[in-house]
């Protein structure tokens, strides 16, 4: 696959984004202290994502502001068009740190959850037949999370439908 540079939306000719899951700063030059001549230039680079909470990120700088995104977010939006309402980043092989386009796609929260289970990196403490037993079952709350290990309020957000969907 041969690298294609995009833009990154709404930070054009500051920063773009490639297929392959790399960020690089454009050359530049910025304000940087007073007078007329106060000027910084701001090399081309690549720049080195940090690890979020098992994704990478990367910092964003211009007018002296700054914002944090997820490679996967830029990537996707500079290949495959702005986030549809409701849906979020996909990594379809599982691997959080693969940014590559081929492997990302925009989908629901859901089929984010699924794509976890299935390539086994969610922390779901609880199996499909548990979730099912804990709706269905009379018992109290106390009861059940002592029962399978967990916390009261997690038997509550079951019974709720607001987890394990």
């Amino acid at each position: 696959m041969r690298e294609e540079w995009r833009p990154v939306m709404d930070w054009e000719g500051f920063y773009e984004v490639s297929n392959s899951g790399e960020v690089r700063s454009l050359k530049r030059f910025i304000k940087h202290g007073r007078g007329k001549n106060a000027f910084r230039l701001i090399k081309e680079r690549i720049l080195k994502p940090v690890l979020s909470n098992g994704h990478l990120v990367v910092g964003l700088c211009k007018d002296r502001k700054s914002r944090n995104y997820g490679v996967h977010v830029l990537v996707l939006t500079a290949f495959k068009g702005s986030r549809p309402p409701g849906l979020e980043g996909r990594h379809l092989d599982g691997d959080a740190t693969n940014n590559k386009i081929k492997n990302l796609a925009w989908g629901t929260h859901l089929q984010n959850m699924q794509d976890k289970i299935l390539h086994g990196t969610s922390k779901a403490k609880l199996t499909w037949r548990e979730v099912y037993y804990v709706r269905c079952s009379n018992k109290l709350q106390f009861q059940l999370a002592q029962e399978l290990g967990v916390s009261r309020a997690t038997i509550s957000l079951i019974k709720a439908r607001k987890t394990y969907i």
